[in-house]
């Protein structure tokens, strides 16, 4: 059917993730190799789970904007659907937001001075030695986390021109802050007012010299010998490749630990998920967080596998609401079970939210929540160039069947030459003359 309207994507979550919030059966599956006591065990899970937040698919002009699943980049659509993909993500041929043209709109009415704030995740330590804007969106364009047990793709960054560090993040709390290197430039707990900060180190955060360049012009004040126990940090958003919306993430060797999830406002909806694997032909498997064995979701055992490519649509049900009246959310992980354990996977992730949940839609057959996960196979959408898009698609079914250009051919001709021809005389001629002798 055409798409006339978006569905709801997942709303803010209102609270961050809490151990609580986590199905018993996950704690030590999400946390990986053995902790030595309970508490290290959650904080392991908690590092480990992904909440999924959305890639901003907001195409449609006339219809309400979503952004992503925190609400934020409303009325952008991100969802990549270009041939060249692969290409652009091998050269870290991506977008950011704020552009430069934009640098100055955004310092007026919007935020992006400083770095992440709350529950951020930080990717390695500071670049330094980092010359331009430009060289610090490519390494986090580029940039995986090798340390960690889970990786992920660096999704923020920011960038201190006058001291030339970059520094990148996999996740980015909300506000911004002044960098806390030292203590005394920031509270207990880090969250100054920006602004306040800076221009109390003696910024002049007007000056539009400072803004829209790879680096710091002479004429810009923030060059002035200022307070340098503050240093003032861009933070950019990266628009990273996402083909057919999809998201890049790697499951570790022998599922240690699996790669698992969270649906923030999932509860009582459905959910879908399409999976697919940059390894040919590997078996990957989804299982409901509160299955494996110890829990069963409301609607029974949820386990689905396929090879390659997986599409599986839950129902997170759930009757019984925890203390306060909040429902849990649905938690699910993701493993492999054949021709992938003994090497890091890298998956292409995608997940949509229904619009309503199990009450309303049982309220009459035409918005029946049972049929939502077929019409959403069956959704395109008219894109900004009138070119129709069918939503159900996976990344590599974007990629050309044949190469753009060949770097060469090999042809097989027949000798149409006078001297091929001679030559070819020749050798049957001496043929014939050996057999005449024998």
């Amino acid at each position: 059917m055409l798409r006339a309207a978006l569905p709801l994507v997942l709303a803010a979550s209102a609270n961050a993730l809490e151990a609580s919030d986590i199905p018993l059966a996950m704690l030590q599956l999400c946390a990986g190799k053995e902790q030595a006591d309970r508490g290290a065990v959650e904080r392991a899970a908690l590092q480990n789970i992904i909440s999924w937040n959305n890639v901003p698919h907001d195409w449609d002009p006339n219809a309400a904007n979503k952004g992503d699943s925190n609400g934020r980049h409303q009325g952008k659509d991100w969802w990549y659907w270009g041939d060249d993909w692969k290409q652009k993500i091998s050269t870290g041929d991506v977008a950011m937001e704020p552009t430069l043209a934009q640098e100055k709109e955004y310092a007026d009415s919007k935020n992006f001075l400083g770095v992440c704030g709350r529950n951020h995740e930080r990717i390695g330590n500071d670049r330094s030695n980092i010359e331009t804007l430009s060289e610090c969106r490519q390494a986090c364009a580029f940039e995986f986390s090798t340390q960690d047990l889970v990786r992920e793709r660096c999704t923020y960054y920011s960038y201190d021109a006058h001291n030339k560090k970059c520094r990148l993040f996999k996740r980015c709390g909300w506000p911004y802050q002044a960098s806390c290197d030292n203590a005394s430039n920031c509270d207990n707990n880090g969250q100054r007012r920006v602004k306040e900060e800076y221009t109390n180190a003696g910024y002049d955060l007007t000056d539009a010299e400072c803004y829209g360049q790879e680096t710091l012009s002479d004429s810009c004040s923030w060059g002035e010998n200022l307070m340098r126990n503050t240093p003032l940090w861009k933070t950019y958003t990266l628009i990273n490749i996402y083909p057919a919306g999809f998201r890049s993430y790697s499951l570790r060797e022998f599922n240690e630990p699996p790669l698992c999830i969270h649906v923030p406002s999932s509860s009582d909806k459905k959910v879908e998920v399409m999976i697919e694997t940059e390894m040919n032909d590997s078996r990957i498997c989804v299982t409901d967080g509160r299955d494996m064995g110890v829990f069963n979701n409301d609607v029974g055992n949820v386990r689905t596998c396929d090879n390659g490519q997986l599409y599986s649509c839950f129902t997170a049900a759930n009757t019984k609401a925890r203390t306060g009246g909040e429902k849990d959310d649905f938690f699910f992980y993701i493993s492999c079970e054949g021709s992938c354990e003994a090497s890091d996977v890298d998956l292409w992730i995608r997940m949509r939210v229904s619009d309503r949940d199990w009450n309303a839609g049982k309220q009459n057959w035409s918005e029946d929540i049972e049929y939502w996960c077929e019409e959403e196979r069956a959704t395109t959408y008219i894109g900004p160039d009138g070119e129709v898009r069918d939503e159900f698609t996976f990344p590599h079914e974007l990629l050309p069947e044949e190469p753009r250009e060949y770097p060469y051919r090999i042809t097989h001709s027949f000798p149409d030459s006078a001297g091929a021809v001679s030559t070819a005389l020749a050798c049957l001629a001496g043929l014939a003359a050996a057999l005449w002798v024998m």
